[in-house]
């Protein structure tokens, strides 16, 4: 009967002949609509750029590092083409991603992949779309509308990974490339910071045909009520920029303390492991400080305490030798920044002192009252993040506090969230099954995801980007199907490490 069906599924298979001749002709067609409706020049740089994604697609795992690429560098680019609306490249990718994932299950070229989070994310999204309809009967349009139905890709992204990533090797590959991706990121934040404000806003506008903002008052971003510069780097916002860093300095950190080393999901030669925990520290040292570097230019007060957050977690869940040394650094942290800019505005933070904190802190009265008014389902998804479709039930009500946890109970209600909490729930306590039976490598992966999530959660309490921002999202449910994955990948320690 194994036979059988393994017959049957390659006989589903489409030939590859058939794959390539419709890709061929797909990229036939962009490419000439792209010369007809655009500049040459843009014309020519965006075959290119076809030319690379679809060699990317053809490997198995290059349309996950293309997800990877599109959200640690190009979050807020947009298609050269207009058909209509203009979508985002993260839209066409998670439409790619889904597509594939799709055809993939229907035409049996591999089982489907079952996880204990599948049921109470469809149940989540179900509610979602209730809060939605809801919301809709108050107002709604197509900015709207694709709003929505770009946050519900960003969350069906979590099966397109758990159906797409089903060995450690590939699991290895994603995880590095969004390291990969978010240390470009902090290099270019780092090189345009030093190159001086002039310079960065000019690179930073050549992003303009791609839908970027432009001009130096749209490009470089202040504290409020001072000069300070806050380094973005190409995520527009400093503050969506330090969460990316946040999540990035975790996963490479738990790369680097995990059984493994940095770049190989193998286990170690036995008696080469000390050497290869050198060279892999000694290769990561230029990451960790460009893009520690590159956070504290953000000046991202929510991203750093989630870092540390993260750390602490990482280190208490499986590294509970290494505390002495984090919590030396920790001090040497406080000592070095403490009457630095950043320090002051850490300190000034925490004592509601600056006018950010005091305008968070009124977010947060005004939410709990919306959310007293519309308990169950809450107000909808009324309200993009550029605020240009703010469609509420009442015009005093605004949905742009700055908290995930509020900002979800005011847009899905306490019922949506009691289900987001089913979802963490369900996965913390399969995590925790799984982990004390996992083999090294097992719980290793787990850690780090867990810490990362961990962190997420924290910045959270001081901003909205993981619930708001579709390419945060994304990676946000790009960060639950990493644990899910490494759960369902765990061995048992007496098992023996075959990939």
């Amino acid at each position: 009967m194994a036979m059988i069906r393994t017959l049957q599924w390659r006989e589903a298979r489409p030939p590859r002949w058939a794959a390539l001749a419709g890709t061929a002709v797909l990229a036939g067609v962009v490419a000439g609509a792209l010369v007809s409706a655009v500049n040459p020049l843009y014309a020519l740089l965006g075959i290119l750029a076809l030319g690379v994604c679809v060699g990317a697609v053809a490997l198995p795992t290059g349309r996950f590092w293309l997800l990877a690429a599109v959200i640690t560098l190009l979050p807020f680019a947009t298609m050269p083409l207009r058909l209509g609306v203009q979508p985002t490249m993260l839209d066409a990718l998670l439409a790619l991603l889904l597509i594939v994932a799709l055809m993939r299950f229907l035409g049996r070229v591999q089982p489907g992949v079952s996880t204990p989070l599948d049921l109470p994310i469809v149940i989540y999204l179900a509610l979602c779309t209730v809060s939605f309809v809801f919301g809709a009967a108050y107002g709604v349009n197509g900015e709207t509308v694709r709003y929505f139905l770009k946050l519900v890709a960003a969350i069906l992204l979590f099966f397109a990974l758990t159906n797409g990533l089903t060995s450690r090797r590939m699991l290895a590959s994603f995880v590095n490339a969004l390291i990969a991706g978010s240390f470009g990121s902090a290099l270019l934040a780092v090189v345009l910071y030093a190159a001086g404000q002039e310079t960065a806003a000019r690179t930073l506008s050549a992003l303009g045909p791609l839908g970027y903002p432009t001009g130096v008052e749209d490009t470089l971003r202040f504290i409020a009520g001072t000069t300070i510069w806050r380094a973005t780097s190409t995520s527009v916002d400093p503050n969506i920029f330090g969460g990316l860093l946040m999540i990035g300095l975790l996963l490479l950190l738990g790369r680097l303390l995990g059984k493994q080393g940095l770049l190989s999901s193998e286990p170690l030669p036995s008696g080469r492991g000390s050497r290869a925990h050198i060279r892999a520290w000694l290769l990561a040292a230029p990451l960790l400080v460009v893009m520690a570097w590159a956070l504290l230019l953000s000046y991202s007060r929510g991203a750093w305490v989630g870092l540390a957050a993260g750390v602490a977690f990482l280190v208490m869940m499986r590294y509970r030798r290494a505390f002495p040394f984090v919590a030396l650094a920790g001090v040497v942290a406080v000592i070095a920044l403490g009457n630095t800019d950043f320090g002051q505005h850490l300190v000034s933070g925490f004592l509601i002192e600056d006018k950010a904190s005091a305008m968070r802190i009124g977010e947060y009265k005004d939410a709990l009252s919306f959310i007293a008014a519309y308990p169950l389902f809450g107000v909808g998804f009324g309200t993009t993040p550029t605020g240009t479709s703010a469609i509420t039930p009442q015009i005093d009500i605004y949905v742009g506090v700055s908290n995930i946890y509020l900002l979800m109970a005011l847009e899905i209600g306490l019922v949506g969230v009691t289900a987001f909490a089913v979802v963490v729930t369900t996965l913390a306590l399969w995590v925790r099954r799984r982990y004390r039976e996992a083999d090294a490598d097992g719980q290793a992966w787990m850690a780090t995801a867990s810490a990362a999530l961990f962190a997420a959660g924290v910045a959270g309490i001081a901003d909205h980007y993981f619930f708001r921002f579709p390419h945060m999202v994304a990676l946000f449910w790009s960060l639950l199907a990493i644990l899910a994955i490494s759960a369902r990948l765990s061995r048992k320690s007496s098992s023996p490490l075959i990939e």
